[in-house]
């Protein structure tokens, strides 16, 4: 099993003691023995430990998981929809010097940050990408450029961008904007009739780029 097998035993804003409404917990706990792998796209990022406290029980094995806007993690959210999820390594401690433990804090592809506490042992550096076989940014400069088709998914991007997806989403919705419309017409026409139509490397690369990313959306 890995720590993400493991359910939420003490969730986000709970309020029992020693919690309370004015001081609700800031993220999740999950009970689980020492030594369970934390995997993260295949990656066995760390080891769950038991270091802090649990519910107000000292030394209790398990993980922790806070998430914010911010790279401390102390501007809070819900840190069940951005865990175990691809990012990059953005901060980490190989001591128990303070509340967490050991950590890592990974910036995930949407911008927001987690960390995961209380570990046993890490696995990764700091600048370390956590998220499968991912593309050279050479090769997304030749996708951009229209050489590369199909290229790198849109959260790929996002890795190399460093923009959070919403954001890229965004602007790559406007790539080529004033020009999608023929550039979609051209590449319809050329998958048609190869040959029959000129284009550039360009139109190619953004009439499919939009098509990409409207698919993207759709789901």
């Amino acid at each position: 099993m890995t720590a993400q097998d493991y359910k939420i035993t003490f969730p986000y804003n709970a309020t029992t003691a020693p919690y309370s409404v004015v001081r609700p917990h800031k993220g999740n706990d999950r009970k689980m023995p020492v030594g369970v792998p934390v995997v993260i796209n295949s990656v066995v990022v760390a080891y769950s430990g038991q270091t802090g406290s649990y519910n107000g029980v000292p030394n209790l094995p398990h993980l922790h998981t806070q998430a914010g806007t911010d790279q401390a993690c102390q501007n809070t959210v819900d840190p069940t929809p951005f865990e175990f999820k691809p990012g990059t390594v953005v901060a980490l401690r190989t001591t128990n010097e303070n509340q967490w433990g050991k950590y890592i804090t990974i910036k995930t592809l949407s911008g927001m940050y987690i960390t995961y506490a209380h570990l046993s042992q890490i696995n990764v550096t700091v600048g370390q990408v956590i998220g499968g076989n991912m593309p050279s940014p050479e090769e997304v400069e030749k996708y951009f450029r229209g050489f590369r088709v199909p290229g790198p998914s849109i959260e790929q991007l996002a890795v190399y961008t460093k923009a959070p997806l919403d954001k890229l989403l965004s602007d790559l919705l406007q790539y080529n904007f004033d020009r999608r419309t023929e550039a979609e017409q051209r590449v319809r026409d050329l998958e048609a009739n190869p040959g029959s139509v000129a284009a550039t490397p360009e139109q190619v690369a953004g009439g499919r780029l939009v098509s990409a990313i409207r698919e993207v959306l759709k789901g």
